[in-house]
């Protein structure tokens, strides 16, 4: 098989998908790949469907603000590479026996700047491809021991053209989720008879599975619409399907939302009621738990090196969120409020232990906690995640309040050790926490950004770094006066996580930042100046509905921001 000819193809969505957004040098004959003829880095290849040439950005205009005239701005066009995670999902639907076909290898480079699936944090080097390129050949190998995976036809005979027509009709709508155009099927066709021709049957069969997988329809999601006479491209309800689907449940379209695309029925009231069907059961749990996972930057914790609590302790923080997320948007009220600030937890008998609660007998089951845990903040996860002072005020005020900060100045002191070493000095003896602490904010190029985060860090000192409650620090006592800075509402002195949880949940503020930090997790990009109508009408119906999750995202699902994309602007 050709790869240079995929290899083409490949670059040439990559650079689609870069004109976006994408940091990463695409592969040119200078830095190791292959160029695709005609096509520059950043350039739209001129053969996909619906998108014109050009580098993206936002025109025109939609109605977005119920009962008034205002309209928003739009998300442009644009595809996605699928992540590890669902790009192995889709896999292994098509290929169910994959055991030992390392899918998640492949080069992945998430940064806590941006979403895992965000177009800056999928790489597209030519290392991708050699990758993906060698997993489809033990993909294949599959379709050659039995090749009814395909379709139970082939069992009988590869050379019954309706049969393998019939098959690969299938099999592409399967891989590309959407239908193959007739061209394309055309296209597939004649691939395998040249196949056929040049090496028999069974070797067609098997390079052209591999051909649809290495096509970029399979690698990468796109959401470009059908250009309507207002200038706006209206999602297909194949691409609605699959950016439902992708948001909510992390994987593509289950059978339901297949036969809503199939029959074209997923305007705003058939989004509607997909959004509540998925949002009535734990199915769309993975979407929106890795939502929470890396607006908390809850990952860190499976690094987490913790001597203090068990290896067993540490590795089970991040189920036990997951669980608690689960109950609190669909066991419990699905309010912002309850996952701020509720005082429960789905824990096992260790959990249990580390916390101070009633155990159950075994297994995972709901508990009541000590008064001073409430809600995520005040768990494990978290408080493992982010474990001083300074990291734990950083996450709330970037990612709760939307207020971000600079980072610190060069050849800033960040130690506070240092800090301590020179005090002793002064001092004449060894300082205790809070002496340490002013010394360290008494520099002015220190104070300017701690005085904004720390305050909002202090509450949460009672927990460790493995977030285990502690009564002392080596005897000296615990000083959790704070204080909230820069909400603009809530402002002002707390003392300990219940009062600075509770202070947080009654926020204005926290609750519009959740609204646009769902909004940019959901478009897969940071929210710029362009997207402040859209998220403000979000916000506002967040703040009517009492901050309820689920009624947010189903707002969200049925606005023109999810359902319509602007153009990319037209390069001279």
């Amino acid at each position: 098989m050709r790869r240079e000819i995929y290899f083409q193809v490949f670059v040439s969505v990559a650079a689609l998908a870069c004109s976006l957004g994408c940091q990463e040098e695409l592969p040119t004959e200078r830095n190791g790949g292959a160029s695709a003829p005609g096509v520059a880095s950043g350039e739209a290849p001129s053969n996909m469907p619906g998108v014109m040439a050009g580098t993206g950005g936002v025109s025109g205009g939609a109605p977005g603000v119920p009962g008034g005239s205002a309209t928003c701005a739009l998300p442009p066009q644009r595809y996605s590479r699928l992540t590890p995670e669902a790009l192995e999902s889709k896999t292994v639907s098509l290929f169910p026996n994959t055991s030992g076909i390392a899918l998640r290898v492949l080069p992945y480079s998430p940064t806590p700047q941006v979403w895992s699936h965000e177009t800056q944090a999928l790489s597209v080097p030519q290392q991708f491809f050699d990758e993906w390129f060698r997993v489809t050949e033990d993909l294949a190998a599959n379709v050659d021991r039995d090749p009814g995976i395909i379709d139970p036809c082939l069992r009988q005979s590869i050379g019954d053209d309706a049969c393998v027509r019939s098959a690969m009709s299938a099999f592409l709508e399967r891989a590309w989720e959407r239908p193959a155009s007739a061209d394309e099927l055309d296209g597939t066709m004649q691939f395998f008879a040249g196949e056929v021709a040049a090496a028999g049957g069974a070797t067609a069969l098997r390079q052209t599975v591999r051909k649809v997988l290495l096509s970029p329809f399979y690698l990468f999601r796109s959401e470009v619409g059908v250009a309507g006479a207002d200038g706006q491209y209206a999602l297909s309800p194949w691409e609605v399907a699959g950016a439902l689907s992708y948001f909510l449940t992390g994987k593509g379209p289950d059978a339901e939302l297949v036969q809503a695309a199939k029959g074209g029925q997923l305007g705003v009231v058939e989004v509607r009621s997909e959004a509540q069907r998925l949002l009535a059961s734990a199915e769309a749990s993975p979407g929106l738990v890795r939502f929470f996972d890396e607006l908390l930057g809850l990952q860190r914790v499976s690094t987490a090196n913790r001597p203090q609590v068990s290896d067993a302790v540490i590795q089970s923080l991040p189920e036990e969120t997951h669980r608690f997320i689960s109950a609190a948007l669909w066991q419990k009220d699905g309010l912002l409020r309850t996952l701020l600030t509720g005082n429960f937890s789905m824990v096992t008998p260790e959990l249990a232990s580390y916390y101070g609660a009633t155990a159950p007998q075994s297994g995972w089951a709901e508990v009541a906690l000590p008064d001073y845990r409430r809600g995520i903040l005040t768990q494990g996860s978290f408080l493992t995640a982010h474990p001083g002072i300074t990291s734990r005020g950083v996450t709330i005020r970037n990612k709760l309040l939307c207020l971000e900060l600079p980072p610190p100045p060069p050849n800033v002191n960040q130690d506070l050790t240092k800090s301590a070493g020179s005090l002793e000095a002064e001092l004449g003896r060894k300082p205790n926490r809070a002496e340490v602490r002013a010394k360290h904010m008494s520099e002015a190029s220190c104070a300017a950004c701690h005085s904004q985060v720390d305050p909002m860090g202090y509450p949460l000192d009672m927990f460790d770094n493995a977030g285990a409650y502690r009564a002392d620090v080596n005897g000296e006592a615990l000083d959790l006066e704070g204080a909230i800075v820069g909400s603009g509402d809530v402002d002002g002195k707390v003392t300990g996580p219940a009062e600075l949880t509770e202070k947080l949940a009654a926020s204005g503020s926290v609750a519009r930042c959740f609204a646009q930090q769902l909004y940019s997790f959901a478009s897969a990009r940071s929210v710029g100046p362009s997207d402040s109508c859209a998220v403000s009408a979000l916000a506002d119906g967040f703040a009517k509905s009492g901050g309820d999750i689920r009624q947010l995202i189903v707002s969200y699902v049925t606005s023109d921001a999810f359902l319509k994309r602007s153009p990319m602007q037209e390069t001279p």
